[in-house]
């Protein structure tokens, strides 16, 4: 069974409009709505957000989340990426003050 079936099956069981699951899952309602009808699949921080729900009583393995060293793996990746972004702005900010003001002494 997929993602997609399994949520949509799992909400109604849980008697869960789209939009109340939503916003349980913290979760905007057209995501609940393209993952149920498979116009994309969850990321994994979506996926876990939905197996917060308990309501919903899915499992980690059903949706593909088996793996604690995964979870590791993938919340340092995020955590990395943020700060390259941060940096990349950062950096970005500075080159343009000096453009305009001149290096900072």
């Amino acid at each position: 069974m997929s993602i997609a079936e399994l949520l949509r099956e799992r909400r109604k069981k849980a008697c869960l409009s789209r939009a109340r699951l939503a916003r349980i899952a913290g979760l905007s309602e057209a995501t609940i709505k393209f993952i149920e009808t498979g116009r994309t699949r969850p990321s994994e921080a979506t996926r876990r957000r939905l197996l917060e729900v308990r309501i919903l009583a899915l499992r980690p393995d059903e949706l593909g989340l088996d793996s604690p060293v995964g979870a590791l793996v993938a919340s340092f990746i995020a955590a990395l990426t943020f700060h390259r972004i941060h940096k990349r702005r950062h950096s970005r900010r500075i080159f343009r003050k000096e453009k305009h003001h001149g290096p900072k002494n």
